[in-house]
């Protein structure tokens, strides 16, 4: 049984890699905001013809624009913006590139300005990543993060049972194992409680 759990947790452990990179990466990005990340942006401008109904709800006309022009992404509310001759603008942010689209009034043609972002900044925005509205791939990246959490619990309970089983210095890693869990606990109610 040890072996075969040991087999697991290897071979699980090198498919997993990858996504604990990108994760931990994208982590400290989050914080510390490294600027060499926007490093690779580039944009550009293109048109469109297209042939949409008019709708005075934004969120209807913007999603109506985003497949007529094929593409995916969200169409976040806080970025319609209406102009006093009736045309439209909004934004279509996802991992890669970010869509500018200002329609004319009549709702005939659209241009684009997109803004193509480097590969770091693509990997940074995988990072618990699981929908993208007119993509049908990004479900396979969701399937893998969900066996990269459930692998990192089975990591932690096997890795834990592996160590338990040697006989050579236990006590100090049992001393070791609960200093450690007993201080990150500590640590999350403090800010739980301090804020």
């Amino acid at each position: 049984m040890r072996k075969f759990l040991s087999k697991i947790h290897i071979w699980l452990g090198m498919l997993c890699a990858p996504y604990m990179i990108i994760f931990g990466f994208s982590s400290l990005h989050f914080n510390h905001h490294f600027s060499f990340v926007e490093t690779g942006q580039h944009s550009v401008n293109w048109e469109r013809q297209i042939a949409v109904a008019d709708t005075s709800d934004n969120k209807v006309l913007a999603e109506r624009v985003r497949l007529d022009l094929g593409l995916m992404g969200w169409v976040p509310w806080w970025e319609y913006r209406r102009g006093e001759d009736n045309s439209f603008r909004f934004i279509v942010p996802r991992p890669g590139k970010s869509y500018t689209i200002k329609v004319n009034p009549e709702r005939t043609l659209a241009s684009v300005e997109e803004l193509r972002y480097g590969p770091l900044k693509v990997i940074n925005s995988l990072h618990a990543f699981g929908h993208l509205p007119g993509s049908n791939m990004v479900k396979y990246w969701s399937w893998y993060t969900n066996i990269c959490v459930f692998f990192v619990i089975f990591a932690g309970v096997s890795g834990v049972y592996f160590w338990s089983k040697r006989k050579d210095e236990t006590l100090i890693g049992w001393l070791l194992l609960a200093g450690v869990s007993g201080g990150s606990l500590l640590l999350m109610i403090f800010v739980w409680i301090r804020g």
